[in-house]
């Protein structure tokens, strides 16, 4: 069995960011059970980070269409809040005179 070396073999070329989870505080690598530990953390903590957005978002949009509708029926405000990662939903909120208009102007863009 031999091993050949070469000064022309190429590696990928990474960032510390890229590699920098592999190790901990003291700069030890990571491994087995505890990166797998560390990495569900992280993945559970953007997880969590997705979700508070959109809680974000749906409270701000209930703020925004009861302060303009006061009177928006309950099945109203889940047909705009079904539509509430459309990129112009607010601007929409802004011109529309009526909770019918808004909902005719957002039946329009689907079409």
């Amino acid at each position: 069995m031999s091993t050949e070396l070469s000064l022309e073999t190429e590696y990928p070329c990474l960032t510390m960011g890229e590699v920098n989870h592999l190790f901990d505080e003291e700069g030890t690598i990571i491994v087995g059970e505890k990166r797998m530990r560390l990495l569900g953390r992280a993945e559970g903590r953007a997880e969590g980070r997705a979700e508070g957005k959109t809680e974000e978002r749906i409270n701000c949009l209930k703020q925004v269409l009861y302060g303009k509708f006061s009177d928006i029926s309950p099945d109203q405000l889940e047909a705009v809040l079904a539509r509430r990662d459309e990129p112009d939903l607010f601007a929409r909120i802004i011109k529309a005179d009526s909770v019918e208009d808004l909902l005719q102007s957002l039946s329009r863009a689907d079409g």
